[in-house]
């Protein structure tokens, strides 16, 4: 029994990179649209809906790399952090009604909140190393 979890747990880490690299594929053809959307609007001029689709297209791109980190490294800081994107990004781009965005706005608090008093201690130190190592790495 345990020779067969641990093959199904082997063969989902292969399918969640497998996913990690379609998805790595999707976000790099997004990228060259939105190269192209901005020459475009440097060609043309920049009009608000063309301002709102490329920031709308940067913020997906922005989520999907956050959601491949996910998919990478399993830690509850990174799904609070794809969560806070995906909010901010509905508080930036989306038309929304005054209490719609007081009700994201609170979410976000909720999420910040969360992260910072019911996170273990260990989880706040593998966010802090990995956002350290990206640093030296830079």
């Amino acid at each position: 029994m345990k020779k067969i979890n641990s093959i199904l747990m082997m063969a989902i880490h292969i399918l969640e990179k497998i996913i990690a690299v379609i998805l790595m594929a999707v976000v790099i053809v997004a990228g060259v649209y939105l190269v192209k959307d901005i020459v475009e609007g440097i060609r043309v001029g920049f009009d608000n809906a063309l301002i709102k689709t490329i920031l709308s297209d940067t913020f997906n791109i922005i989520i999907v790399i956050e959601f491949i980190r996910v998919l990478v490294k399993h830690t509850m800081g990174m799904v609070v952090e794809v969560l806070i994107f995906a909010l901010a990004r509905g508080l930036i781009v989306a038309d929304e009604k005054i209490w719609e965005m007081t009700i994201t706005i609170v979410a976000i608090v909720l999420l910040f909140a969360c992260r910072k008093f019911l996170f273990l201690k260990d989880d706040l130190k593998r966010i802090t190393d990995d956002k350290n190592d990206k640093k030296d790495n830079e």
